[in-house]
Order: C-alpha cells, then sequence, then structure tokens
C-alpha cells in the first residue's frame, strides 16, 4: 500500500487551478491566488479507492497580510489535504479541473487572525470545528507563522525543519528533516513547498509518527534525518534512521507527459 501511496503522492498535487493535463510545465504553476485581501487555494480531485470513486473539493483561505506568510499557508493547507488522503485505502488520485454535479466531499479551511474553522460537508451534511490558535500553538509558534519556509541563494532554494517526534510505541525521537532544489524555473516556489512538505507527511506516517512538535534547533544529534533532492530530472528522498539509510529515486517522466 505503502508504494502505490508514494507513486500517486506527486501527481495528487498537480493542476491547481490549471487544465487537467498530465504536463511537467504544471510544476512551473503558482498553487495560491492572492488578491489585496487574501491568498486562496482551490483544487479538485477523484479519489478511487477499492473501485469506489468519490469528488472532493478542497478550497482554503487565509489574510494577504499580517497573519501568516504565503510559504506557511501553503504548508498547512497541504498537512490538512494530506490528512485527508490517509483516509483512504491505497488511493488513486486523479485532477479535475471541476466538479461534475457536486463534490461528495467539500473540505474549506478559513485561516483568521484570531482562529482557524475546518469545514467538511459530507452528503450534504456539515461539520464545522474551530480552533484557537492560542490553544494549539505556542506564541512563538504563532509568530514563526509569519515567517518564509524557503531560504534562497543565488542558485538554491532550501526548506529546513526540526522535529520532536512521538512513535506510536511512546518513544520520543529527534527528527531533522531538509529539502532542496535549484531555483532554474522548473518548479514554482509553491510547488517545492507543496512536495515537500507532503513527502515529509508520508514518511513521517511511514515511520509511525504518533505525533509532533517542532523544535527551533537539534540537541545534540538527530535520531531521524529525512533529505528530498529535486532537480528537473525528479527528486530523491534518503532517509537515515538511526544509521540505517535508504533511498528512493522518482522520475518526473513517470508521471508527466513531457
Amino acid at each position: 500500500m505503502y508504494r502505490k501511496f508514494i507513486f500517486t503522492a506527486i501527481a495528487s498535487l498537480i493542476l491547481v487551478n490549471t487544465q487537467a493535463q498530465s504536463s511537467f510545465e504544471d510544476l512551473k504553476n503558482d498553487v495560491v491566488v492572492t488578491t489585496d485581501q487574501k491568498m486562496t487555494i482551490t483544487l479538485y480531485r477523484m479519489i478511487t479507492s477499492n473501485d469506489v470513486s468519490v469528488q472532493y473539493k478542497y478550497y482554503a483561505e487565509a489574510p494577504a497580510a499580517g497573519l501568516m506568510s504565503r510559504d506557511y499557508f501553503v504548508e498547512l493547507f497541504f498537512e490538512f489535504y494530506q490528512a485527508s488522503i490517509y483516509e483512504f485505502d491505497a488511493p488513486e488520485i486523479t485532477p479535475i479541473d471541476e466538479i461534475v454535479g457536486e463534490a461528495d466531499t467539500e473540505i474549506k479551511i478559513f485561516m483568521g487572525h484570531p482562529s482557524l474553522q475546518y469545514s467538511r460537508t459530507e452528503n450534504g451534511k456539515p461539520t464545522k470545528n474551530n480552533f484557537q490558535w492560542k490553544d494549539i500553538l505556542s506564541q512563538e509558534q504563532i509568530d514563526d507563522m509569519k515567517n518564509d519556509l524557503v531560504s534562497i541563494t543565488s542558485d538554491k532554494w532550501f526548506m529546513t525543519k526540526n522535529i520532536m517526534a512521538t512513535l506510536v510505541n511512546g518513544d520520543q525521537k529527534q527528527i531533522q528533516f531538509s529539502a532542496e532544489t535549484s531555483s532554474d524555473g522548473y518548479i514554482s516556489r509553491d510547488y517545492f513547498i507543496a512536495i515537500a512538505s507532503e513527502y515529509l507527511q508520508i514518511y513521517l506516517e511511514k515511520l509511525n509518527i504518533e505525533s509532533e512538535e517542532d523544535l527551533s534547533e537539534i540537541v545534540g544529534d538527530s535520531d531521524i534525518n529525512i533529505k528530498i533532492h529535486m532537480s528537473k530530472v525528479g527528486l530523491q528522498i534518503i532517509l537515515n534512521n538511526e544509521g540505517v539509510e535508504t533511498k528512493e529515486t522518482h522520475l518526473w517522466k513517470n508521471y508527466f507527459s513531457n
């Protein structure tokens, strides 16, 4: 199940606000639409699992300024998106450019200054959950939402994260995550963040992580390292789990028509 899920992860991200065609050029597109007042993300997916297909509509909204950076908005949205995909057994995910009729499930995420609202309407039945930022994040984490996630050099983009993870068995592990890519225009910054964040969540799931907490820095040496290298050819994920290293390499040509 894990490998099939990995193979659909990249394809599930593509085609936000674009025509439904599997093209390598789609990686250049922005995920976020920004106006003077707000940032929004909208995407549609056909998800098939156990021979049953359902249409999902996703929508997220946040103020254009003052609450969080565009980088953080993208990362947080795709964490919610990924969580919804985990509900399925070995899903096949097809991007679609519009919903046919009505969506089976519609997920809306509104991120405001005092709080976050997560709304899910399934077969016409809505449920809503409201969370105060101060109840789910520390003040330091709230302040960090305003920061960019990507560091830029003359020819590369970098993204790093330090995590204290609690495993299902109760053990705690320090995880150091990093992603990098060349900044030569083959991929938008939004998609770089989205793909890096989605693969981080996939690997946390693979490692049986039950909960996680961001760390400002690693104390001593990390227990687990996750590195993602992206280029115009493809991406490679290197996992070092307490000295045992594994690698996975995926080529863009296996997912796109050109």
